[in-house]
């Protein structure tokens, strides 16, 4: 308990120090997600979403689904109390609302740690996990998203999967009742929140899944068990039918491919055939290796999962080749400005499974030099990662044609003072 309030209050003061303001976290997709609650709380009509594309009968719709708004709710109630209790107008669009923003990242990236530190408790050791969770929180896109731009999907996907992640085994030991409703509801609120996170179903389906004899096993264990199916399938409806009578309120459908109401024509998948993969792994806008290369220790840690033939490799493995392929095909595969590659930011529960193996691994060195050497670029790489969500906060937006590789190596002297 007072890890956690320790974490949240240093979390806080360190957001505050980069951003100055809380308010700077409603905006661009965020002000999508978070005004269903304005619409909702304050308006008291769902249609009064002015981030929005308009129809034209003139009714203004919005692409992004409730599911971060939901999240949100108990801390934008409390802001909304401590906003009456102090006389600041409650206009949703204050510094106090943003602060319960970033309260809730804060808060649910602390619950998603802490998931997986009770699913990693499993297999490695008090020192593996803390060391992993250390690094993959500071060294990695996770701190950004987390702190910085909180008002993204990312932290909140995190904890749902991550929160997935650590039910599994206990579903999969004892599905009762109460096992698979706490697994039904982080995948489908997961789904909502980013309908590609339903790639994340497969973490069920894959895990500890060893040959074909299991694989055959695991699916005639779901198609025996209808009632897990219909329970599946009714949590999944009731976290997604206020989306749909959002839908049909303002488009008359209770099924749309919301992407399709965007001034940007062709939101879409269209590289499927071609994927940009070394791009949104390598590539200097976004490039997930490039921004946060302390994640290369979970691409490790696979291998040794192969090679050791651990419970979880094929569940790992199989989630994290779709979920790249699935972004690498869509339209704008860096997801324009961002900070490193932020869709991967939802998967670090489960890339922290083969980074702590990786981990593990390494502890086993016995040179102390060896050690010390990565240790030092592990604190070198969290000092540039904490120092490049400085700049990148106070020089938004690397990407673009215009963004190259100098500009790059300008930004890491600047962050390294050289």
């Amino acid at each position: 308990m007072l890890s956690g309030v320790l974490f949240i209050v240093c979390a806080l003061w360190v957001s505050y120090s980069i951003k100055h303001d809380f308010v700077r976290m409603i905006w661009a997709d965020g002000e999508g997600y978070y005004q269903y609650l304005t619409a909702f709380f304050l308006h008291h009509d769902l249609k009064a979403q002015p981030y929005a594309y308009f129809l034209p009968d003139g009714t203004a719709f919005n692409k992004y689904n409730y599911g971060v708004a939901l999240l949100q709710t108990p801390f934008f109630l409390s802001g909304l109390l401590f906003s009456k209790l102090m006389g600041i107008p409650l206009t949703g669009h204050t510094s106090v609302n943003g602060f319960f923003i970033v309260l809730s990242t804060i808060t649910y990236a602390f619950l998603g740690m802490y998931l997986v530190f009770r699913f990693l408790r499993r297999m490695f050791s008090l020192s593996s996990i803390f060391v992993t969770l250390a690094l993959i929180f500071l060294g990695s896109n996770l701190f950004f998203y987390t702190l910085v731009e909180s008002g993204l999907s990312h932290t909140y996907s995190f904890f749902l999967i991550s929160w997935l992640i650590f039910q599994t085994p206990r579903f999969l030991d004892k599905p009762d009742w109460k096992n698979t409703i706490l697994c039904a509801f982080p995948v489908a609120l997961a789904t909502l929140v980013r309908p590609t996170n339903v790639v994340s179903v497969f973490f069920i389906f894959l895990y500890d899944v060893n040959s074909i004899k299991d694989l055959l096993n695991r699916i005639r264990f779901f198609f025996l068990n209808t009632r897990i199916l219909l329970i599946f399938l009714g949590i999944s409806l009731v976290v997604f039918l206020p989306q749909m009578y959002y839908w049909h309120l303002t488009t008359g459908k209770w099924l749309v491919y919301s992407y399709h109401y965007s001034y940007t024509d062709n939101e879409d998948f269209r590289y499927w055939s071609n994927p940009k993969i070394i791009q949104i792994l390598l590539g200097v806008r976004s490039g997930w290796l490039v921004y946060s290369p302390l994640m290369a220790l979970s691409l490790a840690g696979i291998v040794f999962a192969f090679i050791q033939k651990t419970a979880y490799r094929w569940a790992v493995l199989v989630v994290l080749v779709i979920t790249v392929y699935i972004n690498a095909s869509w339209w704008y595969y860096t997801f324009a400005c961002g900070f490193g590659y932020r869709s991967l930011v939802d998967y670090y529960g489960l890339l922290s499974i083969p980074f702590a193996l990786s981990i593990q691994q390494l502890g086993r060195i016995r040179s102390w030099w060896i050690k010390g050497l990565l240790s030092g670029i592990s604190i070198l790489l969290i000092f540039i990662n904490i120092r490049m969500s400085v700049f990148y906060d106070a020089s938004p937006c690397w990407d673009g044609p215009n963004w190259e590789w100098r500009d790059y190596l300008m930004i890491l002297r600047m962050v390294l003072n050289i």
